[in-house]
């Protein structure tokens, strides 16, 4: 009860904030916008973003079959798209791991040995999206000019944060702690041993740096989703801040816990490209294009992969 009153607080705010940044902002002004954006530059950003979500579901089979479950490439995809269609529905995208009874349904494997791939597999990526915003920052955002003056402040700060989460990671205590508060508050059970072998699997035969290194792939490539919607409206950026941006935005619409960030992504989103000095109402256009495709995006393949699940969990 507690946990459905706070989903419905959540998608309340949410929708407070995006009527408070409609008023804000000149909406109908960037929708004129919006009604000229360049088509080309549009079908683009949706193929891209297409591909994107392509990558994060091979990514997702690489940590399958890294961890001895050997399913079908499609079977990995069609639990991938549903559980990133879920997220983008629930607070803090805790719906996400609820690929892994997808995964159950088409596999009958043990969804507690899955669900520590869910998690594996954030913890990737918000380490990424850290080190990205911790450096974006420092370096962008202080002036090109005074990028070697923060040089020593970047590496102590990358440093901090990649031991934290390796401390984070290797120390059993900590994980068996952390994972049982968690298993406390969701209805997501993770055996802490599961979790830890998961990690070391993870580990293993330099994976964890080819994981690494994919993240990093699929979310300059998200930054080039945003490049590409932007440019459909005649704002040009550089791919590399774009990267930077998205990356920033998606750890402010996570820390927020909001369903699927929707509101405070938008806000961090406008707020820091508003940086570049270009008109607000352009701005503004740029992002509501992002925006709609990602969901659109998300909708379709949603859709798309609940017909392929209902016949493939039928026939077991």
């Amino acid at each position: 009860m507690k946990c459905r009153a706070f989903s419905v607080l959540t998608y309340f705010v949410s929708f407070l904030i995006l009527v408070f940044l409609s008023f804000f902002f000149d909406v109908s002004g960037a929708l004129v916008v919006v009604g000229r954006a360049d088509v080309f530059f549009v079908v683009s950003a949706f193929l891209l973003g297409c591909f994107v979500l392509f990558l994060k579901a091979y990514r997702w089979h690489m940590l399958l079959l890294n961890s001895k479950y050997r399913v079908k490439v499609s079977y990995s995809c069609v639990s991938m798209f549903l559980g990133l269609f879920a997220s983008a529905l629930t607070p803090g995208k805790v719906g996400e791991p609820i690929r892994a009874y997808f995964l159950k349904r088409m596999t009958h494997d043990r969804m507690s040995g899955t669900v520590p791939l869910v998690v594996i597999e954030r913890v990737v990526d918000v380490v990424l999206l850290v080190l990205v915003s911790l450096v974006g920052s420092l370096v962008f955002m202080s002036g090109l000019e005074m990028a070697q003056l923060h040089l020593f402040e970047v590496f102590v700060l990358v440093m901090f944060v990649v031991l934290c989460v390796v401390f984070a990671l290797l120390n059993k205590k900590f994980v068996f702690f952390v994972i049982g508060k968690v298993n406390g508050v969701f209805r997501y059970k993770v055996d802490p041993a599961l979790f830890c072998s998961a990690v070391e699997r993870t580990k293993s035969g330099g994976f964890l740096w080819w994981l690494m290194l994919s993240t990093a792939v699929i979310w300059f490539f998200e930054g080039l989703v945003l490049y590409l919607s932007l440019l459909s409206v005649g704002l040009f950026l550089s791919p590399l801040v774009c990267f930077v941006l998205v990356s920033i935005s998606f750890l402010v619409g996570a820390v927020t816990f909001l369903p699927g960030g929707l509101g405070s992504f938008e806000a961090a989103l406008v707020f820091l490209v508003s940086l570049s000095g270009m008109s607000i109402d352009v701005i503004v256009a740029g992002v509501i294009v992002y925006r709609v495709l990602s969901y659109v995006i998300f909708l379709i393949f949603g859709l798309v992969s609940m017909r392929f699940f209902d016949v493939w969990s039928t026939d077991g």
